[in-house]
């Protein structure tokens, strides 16, 4: 009492003698058919959504690289309409072949791939994105592709940023006439500039990916300590010593120096 249902009618008029009209037909109860139909549209909602409104291009091709659909943030990074994006083929978004060629037999293979390549508008520029991309299978049975691509062009211009900084900063440092070596955070020797090399009589190899106890095994015990100390003190402070000592640097050929 007081439930709806839905109902499929298929009549047929048929006028009568007494020039009324008599509808005959069948009426099929399709209310669990309509409930069916919409669970599958909410479940679809929220898919249609992120296509709609991500950020990140998204494209659906045929394995064979034929273009289905492309949302609108894949129409803004071409710099076309869907409909002109799907004249193309889905490699041919990409610079350097090769590369594409490598990929695609990698999502292949393995059903799915990420990477970053060069993406290529309709006016011929050049965007680094990186690209997922991954197999299935829709409910007609037909295999599917998926790419979501990804624009890292800030990323990438930050990179190149910090290259150029990091490569003054070394440039620099190779200057000093003081020996330099910087660790990372695990106290692996990541430089050293050219005139510790000559302080300690050694040759680059020998200090770069080595742990700065090696650095430390060389040095007399009298004056150990006092190198490793300030080290390690810079090390948990951050902070420059201020510390100034003499003392006789062990290099490696057991000679001794003053410093």
């Amino acid at each position: 009492k007081g439930e709806n249902y839905w109902i499929h009618n298929r009549a047929k008029p048929e006028k009568r003698d007494d020039g009324s009209i008599l509808f005959s037909g069948v009426q099929t109860d399709i209310t669990d058919q309509k409930g069916l139909e919409t669970k599958l549209t909410d479940r679809d909602e929220p898919y249609h959504l992120l296509f709609e409104k991500s950020n990140d291009a998204i494209i659906l091709n045929t394995i064979e690289g034929r273009i289905l659909s492309a949302n609108p943030a894949a129409e803004r990074m071409y710099g076309g309409t869907e409909a002109e994006i799907r004249e193309i083929r889905s490699t041919m978004l990409f610079n350097n072949q090769e590369i594409v060629k490598e990929a695609i037999d990698v999502r292949n293979t393995t059903g799915k791939y990420k990477g970053e390549l060069e993406f290529i508008s309709k006016n011929g520029n050049i965007i680094p994105v990186e690209v997922s991309s991954a197999l299935y299978t829709n409910s007609k049975g037909d295999k599917l592709s998926s790419l979501f691509i990804h624009d890292i062009s800030n990323r990438k211009a930050i990179e190149k940023e910090l290259q150029t900084r990091e490569s003054l900063f070394r440039t620099t440092l190779s200057t000093l006439n003081e020996g330099v070596i910087l660790t990372d955070k695990d106290k692996v020797i990541s430089y050293v500039n050219p005139k510790i090399l000559v302080m300690l009589g050694q040759a680059y190899d020998a200090f770069i990916g080595h742990s700065l106890s090696d650095f430390y095994a060389l040095q007399k015990d009298s004056t150990k300590h006092i190198i490793k100390s300030q080290i390690e003190q810079v090390l948990l402070s951050h902070e420059p010593s201020k510390k100034r000592e003499s003392i006789m640097l062990k290099r490696f050929d057991d000679k001794e120096i003053p410093i």
